[in-house]
């Protein structure tokens, strides 16, 4: 692992090793990992989340926050008030695949709708795990949520695009239909 390397080198380095050096080390080496996998989710529009089931506790991304278009420092995730954010109409399907994940189901995919604070409406799928505790109990779900409401948006219109175009051939061919059937009137056959 990282961090035992990170032990070796530094009892390489002066034979004794020395613990504040090497928890320093560490301390910075995950700070850059999570700077980077802050910028991942942000240059991927993906948002990671945590729930512990036994205590409540939420833990969301800053993506995830941006994501529902919301701060960390003027809304705190707890199941009721996240739920609160999702297209009432989603909400019972959503319900459907946590208690699917809690109590059968390793992992679940959900796609809902969320409102957020401006009124805007994005389309999100979140996928998830489940981790148990030592008892086999449903401890934690853990995953990631992205925003697809473009990726829905250019699917729906290339498919409008594609039916139009359908339906343009066959007006273009009843025309031309129509046209060599008058044609054939006019030359006498």
């Amino acid at each position: 692992s990282i961090l035992n390397n990170t032990a070796e080198k530094f009892q390489m380095q002066d034979g004794k090793g020395s613990a504040d050096r090497v928890a320093a080390e560490a301390l910075e080496h995950l700070r850059k990992v999570r700077a980077h996998l802050a910028d991942a989710e942000r240059i991927a529009h993906v948002g990671s989340w945590e729930w512990s089931v036994k205590t409540g506790e939420f833990y969301w991304s800053d993506q995830t926050y941006r994501i529902f278009g919301l701060s960390p420092e003027d809304f705190q995730p707890t199941y009721e008030t996240v739920f609160s954010k999702m297209h009432p109409a989603d909400q019972p399907g959503v319900q459907q695949g946590v208690e699917k994940a809690l109590s059968v189901s390793d992992s679940y995919s959900v796609q809902f709708r969320i409102i957020r604070p401006s009124g805007e409406i994005r389309l999100i799928v979140s996928e998830g795990q489940r981790e148990l505790d030592d008892d086999g109990n449903a401890e934690r779900l853990y995953g990631a949520v992205w925003d697809i409401t473009e990726r829905s948006l250019l699917e729906a219109n290339q498919i409008a695009q594609s039916q139009k175009m359908q339906t343009m051939g066959q007006f273009a061919g009843g025309i031309a239909h129509d046209f060599n059937n008058m044609l054939q009137v006019i030359l006498g056959n």
